[in-house]
Order: structure tokens, then sequence, then C-alpha cells
């Protein structure tokens, strides 16, 4: 993978919006070689995106649990064009917070669960729970500046 091929797709995307800016959407991401290219930062901050990276990829899962269920419960690659990507977004962003029911929102529609918590008064809501995946490289110190502890042993080795 290479980041020119991002900077096309991205691209793409602008000219897809007909104009409209991507000022201040987040960009996420892994860690792939791709994304930390100087390319594809100069691009996000062109473009005066926020870029967003996890410190390991086992972080990325939240993001790419949605990004799955789109591609492979809504996206038929057949039917997709150019011509009709805007509108099949729509369609699938419809259908995800609309039609959908998700087992963490008691089996409701993130509309429905929006409308339900709305309903309720405030000291009656639920809190809400932010969930980290947990490691202690990511814990403990950032991972760049984490050594590893050797025996006196494996030093006079090295």
């Amino acid at each position: 993978m290479r980041a020119e091929q991002n900077v096309v797709a991205l691209r793409k995307a602008i000219k897809a919006r007909n104009g409209l800016t991507f000022k201040g959407c987040i960009f996420h991401s892994d860690r792939g070689t791709q994304y930390i290219s100087q390319l594809q930062i100069a691009l996000i901050k062109e473009l005066e995106m926020t870029p967003s990276m996890c410190k390991l990829p086992q972080e990325n899962a939240y993001a790419e649990r949605v990004q799955g269920t789109i591609k492979y419960e809504y996206l038929n690659p057949e039917m997709i064009t150019e011509e009709n990507i805007q509108r099949k977004i729509m369609q699938i962003l419809w259908l995800y917070n609309n039609e959908r029911p998700h087992s963490s929102l008691g089996n409701r529609t993130p509309v429905e669960y929006e409308q339900y918590i709305s309903s309720l008064d405030e000291k009656d809501r639920p809190q809400m729970t932010v969930y980290k995946w947990s490691h202690p490289l990511l814990t403990e110190m950032p991972v760049a500046n984490k050594k590893e502890k050797r025996s006196k042993k494996e030093k006079s080795q090295h």
C-alpha cells in the first residue's frame, strides 16, 4: 500500500463532495506507512483535517468494526459508481442509523436510542462509557520511549 493511492482516493472524495470542505473532519487511520507519509500528512493539513491515529494496530478495532459492517452488509461493489456513490452513502447512513438495531443500544437504532435518552430526565440518563483497549505499552509510557530491560549477561553480549 502506498500513500499515492490514498491521496488519489482522497482527491476523488473531494471532487465527489462538489466543493464542500473537509475542514474540521477527522481523518482516522492506523499507523500504516501510507498514512504517516509526508505526502498524506501534507494533504490532511492542506484540507484542514484533524489527523487521528492509534499507537498500536489493535486500538483501531472499533473503527474497523463499523467500516466492516458498512462494507460487508451495505456495499455491493457492482452497484457503486462515481455517479451514484453520494446517493449510496446517504442510503447507507439512513439504514445504519434508522433501521439497523444495535445490541449495545438495547436493540434500538441509533435514532431510536437518541430519542429514548432525550425523553429521560437528565439524572436518569445512562452514563456514557468509552472503551479503551488496554495494553502496557499504551498505559505505562509512549511506545517510542519504552526501553527494554536486559540482564547484565545480555548487555555484555551486545
